[in-house]
């Protein structure tokens, strides 16, 4: 996990998941929901998705950005979730 972004409210949103590189050089940032990391042990992070989901997430252009509206939507849909958090 590289990076976790929050709301206006300062919620966890979304984190960063960095595929692939060498010591995080050329590495994919792939936009994953909170929603989609399961509970675990402290200071660990279980995904409730698999590495295929991951891999095919949106990737981040610039991983020190916010992701914008669009980039969100398809992450959340990409790990089966309601396109916005007030779809559900």
């Amino acid at each position: 996990m590289a990076n976790v972004y929050v709301d206006e409210e300062r919620n966890y949103r979304f984190v960063d998941i960095a595929v692939g590189g060498f010591v995080g050089l050329s590495a994919k940032h792939h936009l994953i929901p909170v929603a989609a990391i399961a509970e675990g042990e402290p200071g660990s992070v279980t995904l409730e998705v698999d590495r295929p989901t991951v891999e095919s997430a949106p990737t981040l252009g610039d991983p020190h950005e916010a992701p914008d509206e669009g980039l969100q939507r398809a992450a959340r849909t990409n790990c089966g979730l309601a396109a916005s958090p007030t779809d559900s």
